[in-house]
């Protein structure tokens, strides 16, 4: 082993404990980003509500990781259940789908603070901000249920309904000192019905950890009849097959450090010692 290999050796070590240390020095840094990720633990992915949406929805539960316009490209005839989107981007013919399916007695409910177009040139309600408070209560109008609200106390998203047509409901509302506006409506299609909430947060993993958050999410999803329910574009998928070994380290800092450190170390190695020897070949006289 010669000595410029030693030395590389040496700075190779040196730069990993150096790694090491700031990794473990670290502070824990809290991700308050609005994900929606039904793999994230971070407080505002969907871990726990995934966790536990089957047993929520009486295990009639499918989750799909397709738009519904491929879903039900079949034209089979299906018979009337429920459809879940949460802060999904839904393209206009998938809304075609849902919109036929409803009219014929299935039932939509969006839980999404993006005003979707498609819905809103159908039902002439309109988005809207509906206060300037950094806490927002939800509630239900409906009395049986006024013992489940949930406080909103982190980065509400403070959105909610203008219009509703007189055939509509409005079913939750955002309360907060003077200020009153709907945020959870059932409109009427046909046979089915559209349910609207237009605060996802409720269903993250730091709400659903409050002390009401729980109830609240079983009263929403209460509206629903009790039969199937497929729940569009969780990211996820029974029949989609796992991560492979290499997306699982580069989804983690500490091993994805340790795994670029790796091939660096490796590429030294190949420049200055993967070389091919040969003993000296004795002088024969």
């Amino acid at each position: 082993m010669n000595k410029t290999f030693k030395l590389y050796g040496i700075i190779f070590i040196i730069v990993m404990v150096l790694l090491v240390l700031l990794e473990m020095s670290k502070a824990d840094v809290v991700d308050w980003r609005k994900t929606y990720e039904v793999d994230s633990k971070n407080p505002f992915g969907l871990y726990i509500f995934d966790q536990e949406a089957s047993k929520l929805l009486n295990n009639q539960l499918s989750k799909v990781d397709v738009s519904p316009y491929d879903y039900y490209q079949d034209k089979k005839k299906y018979a009337p259940h429920n459809i879940l989107i949460i802060q999904k981007d839904i393209d206009e013919e998938s809304w075609n789908k849902i919109f036929k399916l409803v009219d014929l007695g299935s039932d939509v409910m969006i839980i999404s603070d993006q005003s979707e177009n498609y819905i809103l040139d159908s039902t002439a309600i309109l988005f809207r901000k509906i206060n300037n408070e950094e806490i927002n209560t939800l509630k239900f109008t409906d009395n049986k249920f006024k013992n489940d609200s949930l406080v909103i106390d982190k980065f509400p998203n403070r959105t909610g309904f203008r219009y509703v047509e007189r055939n509509d409901q409005i079913i939750g509302s955002t309360e907060t000192p003077g200020v009153y506006g709907a945020n959870f409506l059932k409109l009427n299609l046909g046979k089915g019905h559209i349910y609207y909430h237009s605060e996802p947060l409720f269903l993250t993993n730091y709400y659903l950890l409050k002390p009401n958050g729980g109830k609240y999410v079983e009263t929403v999803f209460s509206y629903l009849p009790n039969r199937k329910t497929i729940w569009f574009g969780t990211g996820k998928s029974s029949e989609q097959s796992r991560g492979s070994a290499l997306s699982f380290i580069l989804a983690n800092p500490p091993l994805k450090y340790a795994w670029y450190l790796l091939w660096i170390g490796l590429l030294i190695f190949i420049f200055f010692q993967a070389k091919r020897k040969q003993r000296i070949i004795p002088i024969v006289k």
